[in-house]
């Protein structure tokens, strides 16, 4: 908070209170059920974005500008395998794991699922019915319309 403060000093009067994830979505929640401002410290993907989704029948939420970039930047996932991984698994089954990726909204929105009390397992039959052509160019490596 003091970081906060000196960096700041606009936001003297507002409290930088730590917590979980669950503390900050409930926080969240009950601001939005209030109608009251807040500011959280999200990140993505996470199921507060979904779950407060104007889709969620929720206002949405909106990334500030935060010039200094004291609470960080952006950030990202990468899947590293040893050598011996492509050169063990059939091609097939590399290929299919290389063409993979996952857009943050659609994270965002299984994310969400799961939340809702669907199982990880239904979460993905839904997705595979959902994104038949995306989970034919990972198999196969062809774009088909």
């Amino acid at each position: 908070e003091l970081m906060i403060q000196t960096e700041y000093p606009e936001l003297e009067g507002y409290t930088l209170i730590e917590g979980s994830g669950p503390m900050m979505l409930g926080a969240l929640k009950r601001a939005i059920a209030r109608n009251e401002w807040i500011v959280t410290t999200n990140w993505a993907p996470d199921i507060s974005w979904a779950s407060v989704s104007k889709a969620a029948g929720g206002p949405g939420l909106r990334w500030l500008d935060e010039p200094k970039k004291i609470l960080g930047g952006e950030e990202f996932v990468a899947v590293i395998v040893g050598r011996k991984f492509y050169e063990e698994l059939p091609s097939d089954i590399t290929g299919f794991l290389s063409r993979m990726w996952f857009d943050i909204s659609e994270i965002n929105d299984l994310m969400f699922q799961m939340g809702e009390g669907l199982s990880a397992d239904e979460v993905a039959k839904k997705y595979i019915k959902d994104n038949s052509l995306k989970i034919n160019y990972w198999k196969t490596g062809k774009i088909s319309s």
